[in-house]
């Protein structure tokens, strides 16, 4: 458990720092002044949503449960504290990152085959067909930039705009919160098997504590 413990905690490193970054970068494309100066890849990712699709190592502790072992270890408060980890935290990560991935498939899929103007293929797909257009990269960046400049002003873009942004801040301290909780596990696991084995391997240089 030790090892699948380690795994997410790197996960989560990357989530959340993406995740922030990305936070960061809206919301300053957000308070633009003037938004027909923004750039093309920042109308891109004012209007797309970020995948949060994050799955917890729950393999060696569901597999326990499944042959009837109780105790997860000779300390009964570190089982409670895995038993709780597992059976609380990771269900209200699960429903909150679920949540928010559900997102991301209606917005991908209201962008696909609900609406026909803003064209978000030929950019994710660097136009490698050409054959697909009849305008030159130059009229199509212009199309672009004009139709969803449109739609982020649209009622129905501005609340979707400030629906994926607020999503986003939800998901960061839920996250972090998360990433607490692996790292407090984590450091009690490490301690209590290094009772039994004291020449265990130490535990990775990565931060285990939130900032």
């Amino acid at each position: 458990m030790r090892y699948e413990l380690q795994n997410d905690l790197i996960q989560l490193d990357s989530y959340i720092n993406k995740l922030k970054e990305r936070i960061k970068n809206q919301e300053t494309a957000l308070n633009a002044k003037d938004i027909s100066k923004l750039s093309v890849d920042n109308y891109s990712m004012i209007i797309s949503a970020i995948n949060l699709d994050f799955e917890t190592s729950e393999l060696p502790f569901n597999k326990r449960n499944n042959i009837g072992i109780t105790s997860l270890s000779h300390n009964d408060r570190l089982s409670l504290k895995i038993t709780e980890c597992y059976n609380s935290d990771v269900v209200r990560l699960k429903l909150g990152i679920n949540y928010l991935f559900n997102e991301l498939v209606q917005q991908e899929n209201f962008y696909a085959y609900e609406q026909n103007k803003i064209d978000v293929i030929h950019i994710s797909s660097n136009r490698k067909f050409p054959i697909l257009y009849n305008q030159t990269e130059e009229a199509l960046d212009k199309e672009f930039k004009t139709n969803t400049i449109d739609f982020i002003q649209s009622i129905r873009g501005r609340n979707m705009m400030l629906h994926n942004f607020e999503g986003q801040k939800y998901s960061s301290p839920l996250l972090s919160r998360f990433k607490q909780k692996i790292s407090t596990l984590l450091k009690a696991v490490y301690d209590e098997l290094k009772i039994y084995e004291p020449n265990i391997k130490p535990l990775p240089a990565f931060p285990l504590e939130v900032e």
